[in-house]
């Protein structure tokens, strides 16, 4: 909900007027995506971290857990399905539009801490919380291609630049990329694979000496992570106030972590919103002024509807589930 009210601001999509910008120029074309992410998921760590120091010395412990990279076959086998369920969500959340890597991580390690009997394991080292964000973040990148390649909606913000890169060479999304250009396109997906493979192999050879920076006093890197905060908001649009709006996020994020929310569903509001508004526009226009009528009367609408309502009730429906069950377990047990 917060996600969606902060996605309102700027200019009505309908009416071409300014909401919730209070004057502000710099506010008229919305909240900047960047800086909102470097401030709810960075900065906040950051508070986090600042609150959480402690002043003894952790290096020597870090040293003996640094050991094998490959995992061994019972862990493997721990978190195969892990593996599996992020990947299909890293598949469906490429294909929203703008959700990108970041959400795809974050909606798999949730749904990889919701699944898992260790819950209180995570945020303290688990490998299906490792397993579950990587997946799902890796994912990401090959279902970012399927609205990129067949409708020109980029999936995230790299596919908006291969997507720019693609128009600039009059290279259309469609049919006509997977026929008249299918050799550029399969070359693409060839591409994809290799880097792919490359990537494990960067990770695997690298990870022993990526770790290190573990090692890095916690004041400094304190310091460093702060600096690339301010640096990365500023250097987009080279405007101040994005340096505002990241400390604002930053702020904003620190409390609701300390208070048990998610960040990641900002996000997700914040992207989705806007495209919801502007969707639910065109259906009022094509109702003509009935929309319920028109709504109920389409089978993709009512399928996308009843979606929506199972994926709502099902969580209360599998917690009545578990709780019936811990109560016969108990009555067993009795």
């Amino acid at each position: 909900m917060i996600g969606l009210l902060i996605g309102t601001i700027g200019i009505d999509i309908v009416t071409g007027f300014p909401r919730y910008t209070f004057g502000s120029i710099s506010l008229e074309s919305g909240v900047s995506l960047i800086p909102a992410l470097i401030g709810l998921f960075s900065l906040s760590q950051v508070f986090i971290m600042l609150e959480n120091q402690k002043k003894s010395d952790k290096k020597s412990s870090i040293e003996r857990k640094i050991g094998k990279v490959i995992p061994s076959f019972s862990e493997f086998k721990r978190v195969f399905p892990t593996i599996l369920r992020s990947t299909g969500l890293g598949v469906l959340v490429g294909t929203l539009p703008g959700a990108g890597g970041d959400i795809g991580s974050w909606v798999g390690y949730n749904e990889a801490k919701r699944f898992s009997k260790r819950k209180e394991e995570f945020g303290k080292g688990n490998i299906e919380g490792v397993a579950g964000s990587e997946a799902a973040n890796n994912a990401v990148t090959g279902g970012a291609l399927i609205p990129t390649m067949t409708l020109g909606i980029p999936g995230s913000s790299t596919t908006a630049v291969l997507l720019g890169g693609l128009m600039i060479q009059g290279l259309v999304p469609g049919s006509e990329l997977f026929t008249t250009n299918g050799h550029l396109t399969y070359a693409i997906i060839i591409g994809f694979i290799a880097a792919n493979v490359f990537m494990g192999i960067v990770g695997l050879l690298g990870a022993k000496y990526f770790v290190k920076i573990l090692d890095v006093p916690q004041n400094l890197l304190i310091a460093i992570i702060i600096t690339f905060c301010i640096v990365g908001s500023f250097a987009i649009n080279r405007n101040i106030f994005d340096v505002w709006v990241m400390l604002s996020f930053g702020i904003l994020g620190y409390t609701l972590r300390k208070t048990g929310f998610s960040t990641a569903p900002v996000i997700l509001g914040m992207i989705l919103g806007p495209i919801a508004e502007s969707s639910l526009g065109q259906a009022l226009v094509m109702a003509q002024g009935n929309f319920f009528t028109y709504l109920f009367s389409r089978p993709i609408s009512v399928l996308f509807i009843v979606l929506i309502v199972l994926t709502i009730i099902s969580p209360l429906v599998l917690r009545i589930v578990k709780s019936k069950r811990k109560s016969v377990d108990k009555d067993a047990s009795a």
